[in-house]
């Protein structure tokens, strides 16, 4: 009997991600991408325009992590898609909200801190800058004179808990992708004089 009333709960929650009105999308763009070799590592810097879709919030609020994946790659500007990178560096940062202490909590592989912030706005202010991003010892710039560096950033739909991938693979407010955008690599200043 309880298992009958799980299963059928697990059908209405899919049932009404599918069929729930489509609603304003979300929209997911790097807005600047800068690479810069400072203390001996390749950082990268963003600025992200982030809204997510109104079936993430729900899910969100209802404690679902949301994990956005970054992905950073040098390649040589006549380099074939078979090819292998130059350079290639990724990462994620994982957002949840934390029902009991109603903080929204953000972590992400590029440090080892969990940061909570006490309103969603607070949240999407700090998602909209990404500071010092590792993209390991090289310095990009001194490694090809043709070369050419981009970043991605993606709503990873592989990483939802496993019930809510096929609904979120279907409804289109779940994929946001940013696509590849070119980073502006620099030497660092303090560096060069």
């Amino acid at each position: 009997m309880i298992e009958q009333l799980y299963i059928a709960n697990a059908i209405a929650v899919h049932l009404g991600y599918l069929l729930a009105p489509p609603g304003i999308p979300g929209h997911l763009s790097v807005q600047s991408a800068t690479g810069t070799y400072r203390a001996d590592r390749q950082r990268l810097d963003l600025t992200i325009d982030l809204d997510f879709a109104r079936q993430v919030k729900r899910a969100l609020e209802r404690g679902v992590p949301v994990t956005l994946t970054w992905e950073a790659r040098l390649q040589n500007a006549d380099q074939w898609w078979w090819q292998a990178d130059l350079r290639h560096a990724e990462g994620e940062v994982v957002v949840r909200f934390h029902s009991l202490s109603k903080h929204w909590l953000v972590a992400s592989t590029h440090g080892n801190e969990e940061l909570s912030f006490a309103s969603r706005r607070a949240l999407m202010s700090a998602l909209s800058r990404w500071h010092g991003l590792d993209l390991g010892t090289d310095d990009w710039t001194q490694l090809e004179s043709n070369a050419k560096a981009a970043v991605r950033v993606e709503l990873d739909i592989s990483a939802l808990p496993a019930p809510l991938r096929l609904p979120a693979w279907i409804n289109h407010q779940w994929r946001m992708d940013t696509g590849w955008v070119p980073i502006a690599l620099q030497a660092d200043r303090a560096e060069a004089s």
